[in-house]
């Protein structure tokens, strides 16, 4: 099966090695006997100059909201930025002792 789509991302086109820029048109070839398999060459990208003109129709790149949150590791470094883990340390054993 084969598309014209926007990049979502910077990518490189799979003939020419050319950069295609996020938003610029690519043409899309889906493999789908490997595409069954999940492998990851399923789709074979290729850019404007060697696929040829994009069709006019092409719809604007649409933004999409990002898959990954990323507010637990936010939190975790929050957290760790108040804890005194020099003073915890030197709780845990007694003064003048060699143990490390």
């Amino acid at each position: 099966m084969t598309t014209w789509e926007r990049a979502q991302a910077m990518c490189l086109c799979g003939n020419c090695a050319n950069w295609i820029a996020r938003g610029d048109p690519m043409f899309v070839i889906t493999l789908p006997a490997i595409a069954a398999g999940k492998s990851i060459r399923a789709r074979k990208i290729r850019c404007t100059a060697c696929a040829g003109e994009a069709p006019p129709d092409l719809p604007a790149l649409v933004e999409r909201a990002a898959a990954v949150s990323l507010s637990k590791p936010t939190r975790l470094r929050e957290l760790a930025a108040g804890f005194d883990w020099k003073a915890a340390r030197a709780g845990e054993r007694e003064p003048g002792s060699d143990d490390v």
